[in-house]
């Protein structure tokens, strides 16, 4: 995707333009930083904060995604 444009006044979640599980609310709305597990990683997405409106098939491919990331970590190569 493109990075946004910087001389408007960002709306919403500043990666709702260029991410593919966007969601309504991503381009008005943004979601509070909080710490995502054990590690101490944060994040700041409406994904992790509210799942029970995420759509099912897009829990699905959000699942997809991370099971190929910690796939890729264990192996070595490069998720798609």
């Amino acid at each position: 995707g493109s990075p946004p444009d910087l001389s408007q006044p960002l709306m919403g979640c500043s990666f709702h333009e260029r991410c593919p599980f966007a969601l309504e609310k991503c381009t008005s709305q943004v979601p509070a930083l909080r710490v995502l597990d054990h590690t101490g990683r944060k994040v700041a997405c409406w994904l992790h904060d509210t799942p029970a409106e995420v759509p099912v098939a897009l829990r699905r491919r959000v699942d997809e995604v991370r099971i190929r990331e910690v796939a890729s970590r264990e192996t070595g190569e490069e998720a798609l």
